[in-house]
């Protein structure tokens, strides 16, 4: 059974394991600790001290006040080790008596973690006044080896320290050795510590003290059913002792055992009981037997949907989830979005298109083309210097200053969002927004942004950008595609018409039309002006005119509108790039990080672990039902 108990205890140690390295990955979560949950201290403390070691029990004594503890208590020692008062709240502290060499194979530190442990020397030693959880501590040979003895402070003492320090006693005890007297069985503070010990499935033992014998023969049964039913206890064995204060000073009060539930039924005679050593019938215990039973109820409130660990992970899952909401919110233009972007003018659009259909022309028609292009270039000069495009400045640098001012607005819109966010989030949203927003200077932000910007190379992306589209172009739309590619080649003769043609497309159309005489001509004017303002014609000849025009003008329409969008898009995703990295990158990787903490490995093995356990433990009882069957037989 003991090796079975040790592989047990390998589950649980890398469990605990496990669990601290989630709760490590789980700060952004602003969870409670586990340490103190009432389920870690029981792996802690109860269930990885107490499997895979030695079979002994830890007997914790426990009762009310002034009931005879530590005559109990001294009794089992077979000396007098812990100071007896008739004053009520005598015991302060905790009192062990260990087996000899028992600290040689066990850290009994392991056993008692809530307790300063300090060498036992004197018998009143536990009587002092300290503000500090001590535990009093000596082996001694007079013990069985199989056991580990505590004294522990009053349940029901009017100093609450008492009771809580019972409590942490009743955590580490395998068994609870309870103390009833006829005045402390049914007390309202008895109860509740035992209904919680009957929860926890404690392995109980009932000694009542300061019986008269045999006066009190006739009532013991009926106080102990009593306590029974009101605190949900099912006791191992109940023990008899005498009301001999003599007796008890000189530690030779006499212990009468019973079974429990009597063996006869009510109104008939109660079976005699045995006398027998206190000390020797506890060491005779099923130690195996107790020892899963303590440990089966500690499993379960490990296992609990709710109070347990599996409660801890919903925890875990359901802040994950709502700071999952705030990344994808962080990472979506939700946040980011900027309310007005510009948008890359048309013209500067139709002479990056020019610029592509002059790179795929070959021969005489590029010739011509890059010719007329100077001319072009210099009918054009009045109308930039009405726009603006004053020498060393162009239009794409125009774009740019647009495009910064639509940075600086959207910083602060952004900014407003985020401190929105943080004011109504709660402190699970709102405390990390807020610690963004107070490490960030807002004028050392522009500043990278502006650097970053100007690093960026406008004109590249725009003609990458047309590159593919109009590739895409070619594919969508190869009709009208063949058309103005024809329309290029045919024209290349008539280019100083087309070149005042583009001229006058930007504002002298209608009175270059009137100008111009040949059907030709005034069909190449159409065209070159309708490419400037951004749509085209096809002039391959009146049936295709007459067929295919008012299409093909409508997918350039729309090619010329994809292309502006999309601009704004690859712009926008920029931005957000740059505004992540430069900004919110820290805290959106945090909180990518948390979101998916319930599908990281810790998440994930700390789960398959606690389900593991209870079946691992219904193994390890069966294995004993099993070779005590074959001992029996």
């Amino acid at each position: 059974m003991t090796s079975l108990l040790q592989e047990y205890a390998g589950t649980l140690e890398r469990l605990e394991r496990e669990l601290h390295q989630l709760e490590q990955n789980c700060g952004l979560l602003q969870l409670d600790p586990i340490v103190g949950r009432p389920w870690h201290e029981l792996l802690v403390e109860k269930l990885i001290p107490q499997t895979g070691r030695g079979a002994y029990l830890v007997v914790g004594i426990v009762g009310g006040t002034n009931i005879g503890k530590s005559v109990i208590f001294n009794h089992l020692a077979g000396e007098r080790v812990s100071a007896t008062t008739p004053l009520a709240s005598g015991t302060r502290h905790p009192v062990c008596l260990v087996p000899q060499g028992f600290g040689e194979s066990r850290e009994l530190a392991e056993v008692f973690p809530k307790f300063d442990l300090k060498p036992w020397v004197e018998a009143d030693a536990a009587l002092q006044e300290d503000d500090r959880d001590l535990l009093f501590w000596r082996e001694s040979g007079a013990i069985p080896s199989n056991l580990v003895l505590l004294d522990t402070p009053d349940v029901d003492s009017d100093a609450r320290v008492n009771w809580d320090r019972a409590a942490k006693v009743r955590s580490a005890a395998d068994v609870l050795l309870v103390v009833l007297t006829q005045q402390k069985y049914n007390d309202a503070a008895i109860r509740e510590f035992f209904a919680r010990a009957a929860r926890e499935e404690k392995a109980i033992v009932l000694v009542f003290n300061q019986l008269h014998l045999p006066e009190d023969a006739d009532y013991w049964t009926t106080w102990t059913k009593t306590f029974c039913e009101s605190t949900g206890v099912s006791p191992e064995y109940v023990y008899l002792a005498p009301h001999d204060r003599a007796a008890a000073e000189q530690g030779e009060l006499s212990f009468v055992e019973h079974s429990w539930p009597p063996e006869a039924e009510d109104g008939k005679q109660i079976a005699e009981g045995r006398a027998c050593d206190l000390a020797e019938s506890l060491s005779r215990l099923h130690f195996d037997e107790v020892r899963l039973r303590t440990l089966k109820g500690a499993i379960r409130q490990l296992a609990d949907r709710r109070a347990g660990i599996p409660g801890y992970l919903a925890e875990i899952q359901e802040r994950s989830g709502r700071l999952a909401a705030v990344e994808e919110r962080l990472r979506s233009e939700s946040v980011v979005r900027i309310s007005d972007w510009p948008t890359i003018p048309a013209n500067t659009l139709v002479s990056e298109i020019r610029r592509w259909w002059k790179e795929h022309q070959t021969g005489w028609v590029r010739g011509v083309s890059s010719f007329y292009d100077v001319v072009g270039t210099g009918v054009m000069w009045p109308v930039k210097q009405l726009r603006g495009e004053r020498k060393g400045r162009t239009a794409i640098d125009s774009y740019r200053e647009a495009e910064w001012s639509a940075v600086v607005r959207g910083v602060t819109e952004i900014v407003d969002r985020l401190t929105w966010m943080a004011d109504t989030g709660g402190d699970l949203v709102g405390e990390p927004i807020r610690d963004l927003l107070a490490r960030v200077d807002r004028g050392e932000l522009l500043e990278r942004l502006r650097e970053g910007h100007l690093g960026c190379d406008l004109q590249a992306d725009l003609q990458l950008l047309v590159e593919v589209e109009m590739q895409k172009f070619e594919k969508e739309a190869p009709i009208t595609f063949a058309v103005i590619q024809k329309l290029h080649v045919a024209g290349a003769g008539l280019r100083p018409v087309m070149s005042v043609g583009l001229f006058l497309g930007f504002g002298g159309a209608d009175i270059a039309a009137q100008a111009l005489t040949s059907a030709v001509a005034q069909s190449t004017l159409h065209v070159m002006a309708d490419l400037a303002g951004g749509t085209a014609a096809s002039v391959a000849g009146e049936q295709v005119v007459a067929k295919g025009a008012g299409y093909g003008v409508g997918q350039l329409q729309a090619m010329m509108q994809r292309l502006q969008d999309r601009f704004a898009e690859r712009r926008l995703a920029w931005f957000a790039e740059l505004l992540r990295r430069e900004f919110l990158g820290e805290l959106a990787d945090e909180l990518a990080s948390a979101a998916t903490l319930a599908e990281s490995k810790e998440f994930q093995n700390v789960s398959e672990l606690t389900e593991r356990l209870p079946k691992q433990f219904e193994e390890a009882i069966e294995a004993m039902t099993a070779s005590d069957n074959v001992h029996g037989q």
